[in-house]
């Protein structure tokens, strides 16, 4: 049950002022809105405006869907709702109202909104299909601008020296300054594998440091931050972690192949960020066109 009109009541006493509350604010190409359309918007901490722009978008995203014929059933509907409830682990339909009620949503509402959006991944759908076809030069393109970052793989050694984050100010500086003293003689990668295996206190100290392949996202921030802009066969450091003081030579850099499955998932995300683009257009141009009327 919406609560939201009986508060009102309540606090407003009048029926006049109820009616006022719950009267026609404005009129889109014919269409009225009423003030209590804002309400859902506005419970989610919009502001008058904010929440009225919004709901001119929606009437106009509605509009554009029903000229393309674009609807979505009641069993979509359903289907979407059960995997909402399954993805937060949500046991029955009944606790998910819960849920909503608890959020200050009433169920008519929330119904309205996961239909908007899904009528809005349609319509995005719709236009992807229409956007054409992604050449091999823009996936190239994208994937050398943001997948680089993920592709690239190192081939790295480290010496370290232990250092507890709560010792002494003069052990961290001891340990700094025996690897400030060493860095200059290792001027070869045999020389770095000698100098690990004597003097390195990690795991890896047997195999020269090695750490063999890794990849961003798999070594502590300010260790990766060094080891992914270290140069390639040079020594580096003193770098400071929270294990210690380190040494870091970089024996190889690669970049993972690029496969097919790769390629259509940069293709998909380049049509939908096309067919995303041409959306706003459409609704610039339409909400430029559309016939919006406020009333006082």
């Amino acid at each position: 049950m919406n609560v939201l009109p009986i508060l009102s009541l309540l606090v407003l006493g009048a029926p006049s002022e109820l009616q006022k509350l719950d009267g026609v604010i404005a009129v889109v190409d014919g269409e009225a809105i009423l003030a209590s359309d804002l309400l859902p918007a506005q419970a989610q901490g919009l502001s008058e405006k904010d929440a009225f722009e919004r709901l001119i978008r929606d009437r106009l995203l509605s509009a554009e869907a029903r000229s393309r014929s674009l609807t979505i059933s009641d069993q979509e509907l359903e289907r979407a709702l059960d995997g909402i409830q399954s993805r937060n682990g949500i046991p029955d339909r009944d606790r998910l109202k819960a849920a909503i009620a608890d959020a200050g949503q009433t169920w008519a509402e929330y119904l309205q909104s996961l239909r908007r959006q899904l009528l809005q991944q349609r319509l995005v759908g719709s236009m992807m299909r229409q956007s054409g076809m992604v050449t091999d030069r823009e996936i190239d393109a994208e994937l050398s601008l943001k997948a680089r970052h993920h592709r690239e793989e190192r081939r790295v050694r480290h010496l370290l020296l232990r250092i507890d984050e709560q010792a002494a100010d003069w052990e961290a500086q001891d340990a700094q300054a025996r690897l400030s003293e060493l860095a200059p003689q290792l001027q070869t990668e045999g020389q770095f594998v000698a100098a690990a295996k004597t003097n390195s206190e990690d795991g890896s100290a047997g195999a020269g440091g090695d750490l063999g392949w890794i990849r961003r996202g798999q070594m502590v921030p300010a260790f990766e931050k060094a080891a992914f802009n270290a140069p390639e066969g040079r020594v580096l450091g003193p770098i400071r972690s929270r294990f210690g003081w380190h040494l870091i030579w970089v024996s190889s850099v690669r970049m993972r192949s690029v496969d097919k499955a790769l390629r259509q998932a940069v293709s998909e995300h380049i049509r939908r960020k096309k067919a995303e683009v041409a959306l706003e257009k459409l609704i610039e141009t339409a909400r430029e066109k559309a016939l919006v009327r406020r009333i006082p």
